[in-house]
């Protein structure tokens, strides 16, 4: 299912920002949107538990090296979070060690809040057309707020197709470590 976000009165970079990712991924669907919104927002922090190192290397040991897909994708409007793909970063033969010194930096420095993510998901369901989207988005509201807008995870649509690996970091933390 593809999105589909009419032409934006205000908020052109919200509107150029995710064009260029449902362009890259076609089936992207609310879930995806939210959750890419939510990380662009609020960065690495979700994940930097206490195993957040291990699940880096096991997912990095997973993954095919692969020069197909960028190895930096701007998920934020001000372009300061940014993805890490494993898929290119492997291929380049980069060190697992240095991206997660990237992630927990990141994390210390991101001082957003679950309100910031809030006030910016509230300019994405703005942007989103009438119809069958209108919708969807609505139901998918109402689970929002009442498990108090959580992280959330990629659709299985997402998932399947796309095999998202990748990891969240501050673009000028990953440029001074890289």
């Amino acid at each position: 299912m593809q999105l589909s976000v009419r032409a934006p009165e205000g908020d052109k970079e919200l509107f150029r920002l995710i064009e260029s990712h449902n362009k890259k991924r076609p089936n992207m669907g609310i879930h995806d949107l939210y959750k890419m919104m939510y990380q662009s927002v609020l960065g690495p922090g979700h994940i930097m538990t206490d195993d957040a190192r291990e699940k880096l290397i096991q997912e990095f040991e997973g993954v095919e090296a692969s020069d197909e897909e960028e190895l930096v994708e701007n998920i934020s409007l001000d372009r300061s979070i940014v993805r890490i793909n494993l898929r290119p970063f492997k291929f380049r033969d980069l060190s697992v060690d240095k991206l997660f010194e990237a992630m927990k930096k990141s994390a210390e420095e991101i001082r957003a809040t679950k309100e910031d993510f809030i006030d910016l998901w509230s300019e994405v369901q703005n942007l989103c057309s009438y119809g069958y989207i209108e919708v969807k988005i609505r139901k998918f509201q109402v689970w929002v707020e009442a498990w108090k807008y959580p992280l959330g995870s990629h659709s299985m649509v997402y998932e399947t197709i796309y095999k998202p690996a990748y990891r969240v970091v501050k673009k000028d933390v990953f440029d001074g470590i890289f």
